[in-house]
């Protein structure tokens, strides 16, 4: 499947969490990923106020990304946290047809074990960085199974 890097994303456009998982994926400062994930928030909000859709609450804002060089799937959770992943836009890596809704699931098992992980320890806050080793470890697991299907 090729996965890069995963983001997550708070209410107000903060970046709570970031990680690389290919060798393939750009290393950037981390100055340079909250810039890319402030101007990804931006982008979000953008769409969502342009969407054809008369209710800005039903637009998902952007789900998918196409480019040159990557490729991009998102999603926004009912409680307002945007989780972002990357992928490889080689054709040789990258995610086949159908990946969309692979990464959507990805996004998906990502989020509920963000519920499961990070939003049920008792010593969390809510929209602050995301320090967990439990979690990491989890999403290992998750990139590595889609990463197997999409081979």
């Amino acid at each position: 499947m090729g996965v890069q890097s995963f983001f997550v994303l708070n209410k107000a456009g903060g970046l709570i969490m970031q990680r690389s998982y290919s060798d393939r994926a750009p290393r950037l400062t981390q100055n340079d990923y909250i810039h890319l994930a402030s101007t990804f928030h931006s982008m979000q909000l953008l769409v969502r106020e342009l969407s054809p859709v008369s209710n800005a609450r039903e637009c998902g804002g952007i789900a998918r990304m196409e480019a040159t060089t990557f490729r991009l799937y998102a999603m926004i959770a009912a409680t307002g946290v945007e989780m972002f992943v990357t992928c490889d836009a080689n054709p040789a890596t990258a995610p086949a047809a159908g990946a969309h809704d692979r990464m959507a699931d990805f996004l998906k098992e990502a989020y509920i074990s963000y519920t499961d992980y990070v939003l049920k320890n008792p010593f969390y806050e809510i929209d602050m960085p995301i320090k967990s080793e439990p979690w990491d470890a989890h999403l290992i697991k998750i990139v590595d199974k889609y990463n197997r299907v999409g081979s």
